[in-house]
């Protein structure tokens, strides 16, 4: 039972929330708009693993993801806090790619966490259109 700890009085779980996944991450992208247009030179990239000004890519998420189930990997649960579609320009923004995006973050959490309990909810980024919910 995921609660099982509790009758011990300590219940050790994940919280994850706002991951703004970007599956369209470029490395050449430009940070001082997000990530989401091309750079104009190779100082405002973001690189492999991405920049504080721009959304992850997802093999960043699933770096991370490795690390918690490293340090915790058998938590009684993981609460999801929503907000998993990234801050991507105006023509990537579509309901099939929301869905791709609670997809390919919902299998990185299956593939770190493969038998914990995932408790989901939504956040505003997780509707077509935004604020939906």
């Amino acid at each position: 039972h995921a609660l099982s700890g509790l009758a011990h009085g300590m219940v050790r779980f994940w919280h994850v929330t706002d991951a703004h996944v970007n599956l369209f991450h470029s490395r050449k992208g430009d940070v001082r708009d997000m990530c989401r247009s091309a750079a104009p030179d190779a100082t405002l990239r973001p690189g492999k693993f991405g920049h504080f000004n721009c959304d992850p890519s997802l093999s960043t998420t699933s770096v991370i993801l490795q690390r918690m189930a490293e340090f915790e990997p058998a938590p009684a649960f993981i609460l999801f806090g929503g907000d998993t579609f990234g801050h991507v320009p105006p023509e990537r923004e579509s309901a099939p790619s929301v869905r791709k995006s609670h997809r390919a973050v919902a299998g990185a959490l299956r593939e770190h966490f493969p038998k914990t309990l995932l408790l989901p909810a939504l956040g505003n980024h997780d509707t077509w259109p935004y604020f939906a919910a």
